[in-house]
């Protein structure tokens, strides 16, 4: 199905009108991006990382409004970024993937940087006067990332970190104090650069992460903190239930694991390389390489183990809206009940490429490329008609710095409004990449 024919269907049916999409804020006014990282939902508002004319990249918060878009603190004054949950550099062991910024407890957790400590552990109550340092994990005032991953487990935070005594990477913990941030264990004993614990994933309180090779599990003490079986390069951790799905081995396969070695194994007839595992209706769903890439569901078991898709479908993508699941392939959009039966096509573009989606209240957002590099957000409703152009933010004019997408995932959802940095070329002058928001 063509845009210009989906767009006439929107048009036609009023009540699949596409949500609106509009700047809340030009934080650093013209070409130049104020680059918003690490959107994340906290006290009903967004918070972020920002560069502004004045400042380098520090902590902001919105509630949607340009009035209500402000800088929450210059941790490092100036010209300088404390980078608020995003590396700077950082060494070779460092796990991929890392997120450095969670809201726990009621506290937004965060890593940053400033001259006097390096990067270290804050928390910030999204005031001025509440966003302070909890703990310099690494004594030295360098700008290398020695903690990371930052978790929440009920009201306790873990994350991993070095502390340049006689352990190397290590999981910690904290309740937001200083006191009450401290190491959990130290899975390889010594100092050294050994794996980083990394992975970290909550499945119904009990914390699950990777070193290396092999699977631990937490309680959050010394002594429960155990290795649960050696697992070939594990990655892609994701709690269905009480059940830990991940990928792992050279394939790499689809394993499961219920915290004990004997219940942690391969999947029995999944499928290699899975991707984009996603809880739905108690399954685990993921694209999967069985001669042909299509999605997947599994429950653990060879029998319940299942493709839904007949045909070369893929699944780049794969989210969950209004009680169903939705996934991409390049230029078509899929929507399932979770059955072969149940899975259709939504819509086929002749124009953009669908990639990252995302939820908010009851609708599917998609990030798509189209005559590259002009990015677009689209909506889905779970029509074909309900799935349309929300915005085109055209393409990049000649003389600024290539990007491959200047709306950039992932995205966050707070009280049914969906956040997300993009560039903007449809205006005169071109707004580089600065905080958005859609409503439904």
């Amino acid at each position: 199905m063509s845009v210009a024919l989906l767009a006439s269907l929107a048009m036609a049916v009023p009540a699949g009108a596409a949500p609106t999409a509009s700047l809340v804020k030009d934080i650093r006014p013209g070409s130049a991006d104020s680059t918003p990282l690490n959107i994340t939902r906290f006290q009903g508002k967004v918070f972020f990382a920002a560069t502004d004319a004045s400042h380098g990249s520090e902590l902001w918060k919105s509630n949607g409004t340009a009035a209500g878009t402000q800088l929450v603190k210059d941790i490092c004054p100036g010209s300088c970024s404390s980078a608020p949950g995003a590396p700077r550099s950082q060494a070779a062991w460092v796990p991929p993937e890392s997120s450095d910024i969670a809201s726990v407890g009621g506290r937004l957790f965060f890593t940053a940087y400033d001259t006097n400590h390096g990067v270290a552990l804050w928390r910030s109550d999204g005031t001025a006067a509440g966003t302070k340092l909890v703990k310099d994990v690494y004594p030295l005032a360098n700008n290398e990332r020695h903690l990371g991953d930052l978790t929440g487990v009920g009201s306790t935070l873990y994350f991993w970190a070095d502390d340049l005594t006689s352990h190397g990477p290590a999981l910690w913990k904290s309740d937001g104090t200083t006191a009450g941030t401290k190491l959990v264990k130290d899975p390889v004993p010594g100092s050294g650069s050994s794996p980083a614990p990394s992975h970290l994933t909550n499945v119904q309180g009990t914390l699950y992460f990777t070193v290396g090779g092999d699977l631990w599990k937490s309680d959050g003490t010394g002594t429960g903190t155990t290795m649960v079986a050696a697992t070939p390069n594990p990655s892609r951790l994701t709690a269905v239930a009480d059940k830990l799905f991940f990928a792992a081995g050279p394939g790499p396969d689809l394993w499961t694991s219920d915290g004990t070695g004997p219940g942690t194994h391969v999947v029995p007839g999944s499928p290699a390389k899975p991707q984009g595992l996603t809880s739905f209706m108690g399954k685990v769903f993921f694209a999967g390489w069985d001669g042909t890439w299509r999605v997947w569901g599994s429950d653990g078991t060879m029998v319940g183990t299942q493709p839904i898709q007949g045909v070369n479908g893929g699944g780049a993508s794969l989210t969950t809206a209004g009680g169903a699941l939705y996934f991409d392939r390049s230029d078509t959009l899929w929507k399932s009940d979770g059955t072969m039966m149940g899975t259709q096509v939504l819509t086929t573009s002749a124009g953009p490429t669908f990639y990252h989606l995302s939820s908010a209240n009851g609708l599917v957002f998609i990030q798509a490329l189209a005559n590259y590099p002009s990015s677009q957000l689209w909506s889905s409703d779970g029509t074909p008609t309900g799935t349309q152009l929300v915005k085109d933010f055209a393409a990049q004019p000649e003389g600024l710095p290539k990007r491959s997408f200047q709306l950039r995932a992932p995205f966050a959802n707070v009280g049914g409004t969906l956040y997300f940095a993009s560039a903007d070329y449809t205006v005169a002058h071109p707004r580089g990449q600065e905080l958005w928001k859609a409503v439904p």
